[in-house]
């Protein structure tokens, strides 16, 4: 499992823009307990807001569009995805996309295997965190740590969860 995640947001702090990061939190708590690290990347783009709203899956099928990857997102808001379950279209998309977000060639990125996935983002993570923003390869993928970027409980999380 590979996650691109923001580490930012460009709206102004309030009690109800607080709820996100904490919520943010709450997840990626539950997603690093229950992936083992070797099979788990978390990562964000330095300098950069992350909004994409992509799931793909295995070199088989991707969603992309507005909808936010959860129940209420797919079902119940006016939001629109498309799906592609075309195995073919889906590797060249994934091999294009890494390509760019990482800083290398799409000859590169179709020749890793899927065991060293990983292990080949982290390395540019961690090649592009060591540098200054003029000198990281691709969209400045870094590594993000979830225990690093533990937020204040907002009223409205409190409220919510223990009301």
């Amino acid at each position: 499992m590979i996650l691109v995640v923001s580490s930012d947001a460009d709206d102004p702090t309030t009690k109800l823009t607080q709820h996100g990061p904490a919520l943010q939190h709450d997840f990626l708590a539950r997603f690093t307990a229950g992936i083992p690290a070797a099979r788990r990347g978390i990562y964000t783009m330095s300098s950069r807001l992350v909004h994409a709203k992509l799931v793909m899956v295995d070199d088989r099928a991707l969603t992309i569009g507005s909808a936010t990857a959860c129940p209420r997102g797919f079902f119940l808001d006016t939001e629109l995805n498309v799906v592609v379950d075309a195995p073919a279209a889906v590797s060249e998309f994934r091999h294009r996309l890494w390509a760019h977000e990482l800083g290398v060639s799409e000859a590169e990125v179709a020749r890793w295997p899927v065991a060293e996935f990983i292990a080949r983002w982290d390395a540019i993570a961690r090649r592009n965190e060591a540098t200054t923003d003029d000198e990281r390869r691709g969209e400045s993928v870094v590594p993000y740590d979830p225990a690093a970027s533990r937020s204040k409980r907002s009223a409205l999380h409190e409220a919510m969860h223990h009301g």
